[in-house]
């Protein structure tokens, strides 16, 4: 029960973490850029703002889920 539980909490926190990425694509399905300069600046805007937020999420998504991990399996220890 307890990995049912972790995957499910892994699932849930990647799934907020990766948010600006599913921003990113929604804008760019919604903008459809024609050509190479609107193809360089959404580019550029999702690299550089979305991309760094994204890295920071990242980054505490792995720390955070490992945090749930540890929670869930040691919760489930002490029951027994």
């Amino acid at each position: 029960m307890k990995v049912v539980v972790s995957l499910v909490a892994t699932v849930f926190i990647f799934a907020l973490a990766f948010i600006p990425t599913w921003i990113f694509l929604g804008v760019r399905s919604f903008s459809n850029p024609e050509g190479f300069w609107q193809n360089i600046a959404l580019f550029g805007l999702g690299f550089w703002v979305f991309g760094g937020i994204q890295m920071v999420l990242a980054i505490a998504g792995v720390a955070v889920t490992t945090l749930a991990w540890l929670m869930i399996w040691d919760r489930y220890d002490r029951r027994g």
